[in-house]
This record gives structure tokens, C-alpha cells and sequence, in this order.
């Protein structure tokens, strides 16, 4: 069964993606990244923002496990190594809303459209929309993260 909602669609680690847009609380600019020695693979660092500490998740490391991909590029490769944006999500953690951090490799847009079924059986993916004559994989966010914790 297909549903129209809207998305916010964004280039990472060499995917067309999108995720729900009311999961996005902000766009903005690459902050200043904190980097922790010792970290794990998937979590870049922290950023601050509004007196808030927030996670910085690297998508290059999640998207192979969760959409069976294993020729992902590098984060920012996509835009000659420049990160373009750091889009902050809500997502929910032990029923708690919490806000992390992830970057995208260029432009993004809001759009709304149709969510087809997902070709992938990962409980991270939603399923798949089309924009532009592109195909983007539409990806569940606390799914998505919460396969940090279990890689």
C-alpha cells in the first residue's frame, strides 16, 4: 500500500535518500564537530547546537548495513569532500524524543510524494519514492540510528 507524505530528499555516502520530514528539526550549516578519541566507526563526533550536545552519525557507516550496500562511497565524496549540510532529526529512544545529527553531501530538497514498498526487507528502510527521474530509498530514522548500537 502506497501514501503521499512529505520528505526531505538528500545525497549521502553516494545514495539518493530521504527521510520523513517531520522527523527533521533543522538544516544547517557544518558546525564545529567534536571528536572523541577511542569513538566508534559510526558516530562521527558531537556537535553543539543551542546549548545542546547532539550525536553526529556517519551515514557511510550505517547505510551499508541496514540497504545491503557495500559499494557506499565516503562521506562527502559525492561533493568533491565537502559536506554540504548536517540535517538534526528527532527520533525516539526508549520513548523519549532525542535529537541526533547526520551529513549530507549536497542540496536537499522537501518534496511531497508517493511511498512506494521497499525493496529491501531491513526495518530501516520505508520503502522507496520517486523524484525527478531519480529513485530514493526512504529510510525509518530510529531504525536507521538505532543499528548503531547494535553494529
Amino acid at each position: 500500500m502506497s501514501s503521499e507524505a512529505k520528505f526531505l530528499l538528500f545525497p549521502a555516502a553516494g545514495r539518493d535518500c530521504a527521510i520523513a520530514a517531520e522527523r527533521v528539526a533543522e538544516l544547517t550549516p557544518p558546525a564545529l564537530v567534536h571528536v572523541f578519541p577511542h569513538g566508534s566507526e559510526e558516530i562521527a563526533g558531537v556537535i553543539l547546537r543551542h546549548g545542546r550536545v547532539i550525536p553526529l552519525y556517519q551515514l557511510a557507516r550505517l547505510l551499508p548495513a541496514v540497504a545491503g550496500d557495500v559499494s557506499v562511497a565516503a562521506p562527502g565524496e559525492e561533493a568533491g569532500g565537502l559536506v554540504q549540510y548536517q540535517v538534526i532529526v528527532v527520533r525516539q529512544v526508549a520513548g523519549a524524543a532525542e535529537q541526533a545529527a547526520f551529513t549530507v553531501d549536497g542540496a536537499c530538497d522537501l518534496v511531497t510524494a508517493e511511498l512506494m514498498p521497499a525493496k529491501s526487507d531491513s526495518p530501516a528502510v520505508m520503502g522507496e519514492l520517486a523524484w525527478r527521474g531519480r529513485t530514493y530509498t526512504a529510510f525509518n530514522i530510529d531504525q536507521l540510528l538505532a543499528a548503531e548500537s547494535e553494529a
